[in-house]
């Protein structure tokens, strides 16, 4: 609420673009709070999900040897360290989006305070950024789905 006082504060309104950048940060005002909260939500998942796989990794072998003395079989070690090893790529991939939408909420911001096109800029390059991750990320993982389908497809046709 402060922050809105604060934007009419600066703006008198009397020309069209002071009213578009009213209108602008009152609105930023609102993404930046949520893209905030998003940023820190992702910070906080992919640290559970790096514990994940760590917790994987060390522990995974040390379960393989339990079941093993108790004469039960067991998963080689290997597999929990390489499954560790995916989840650890996984968190790494997603430290990205998380950066970008953290930096876009600071400099988000930073612009409602100082009125500085060029930290607005930097925003939205920081916003163009994730939203390039996300469709680059969507294109893999469609071309991924595409070549498991050809992939079941042959497997398919080579049993009948």
């Amino acid at each position: 609420m402060e922050e809105s006082k604060t934007i009419q504060n600066k703006f008198s309104g009397d020309s069209q673009s002071d009213e578009l950048v009213f209108i602008a940060k009152k609105h930023f005002v609102t993404i930046k709070r949520w893209a905030k909260f998003l940023g820190i939500v992702n910070a906080i998942s992919v640290s559970i999900l790096f514990f994940f796989a760590i917790s994987i990794m060390l522990f995974g072998s040390v379960f393989s040897l339990f079941l093993e003395q108790g004469g039960k079989t067991a998963p080689p070690s290997i597999v929990f360290f390489i499954l560790g090893f995916v989840y650890i790529i996984i968190a790494g991939i997603q430290v990205v989006p998380t950066v970008f939408i953290l930096k876009f909420a600071s400099h988000t911001k930073s612009w409602i305070k100082n009125n500085e096109n060029r930290i607005f800029d930097k925003a939205l390059q920081n916003l163009g950024s994730l939203f390039t991750f996300y469709g680059v990320m969507t294109i893999i993982g469609l071309a991924m789905v595409g070549i498991g389908i050809i992939i079941f497809g042959f497997a398919l046709l080579t049993t009948i």
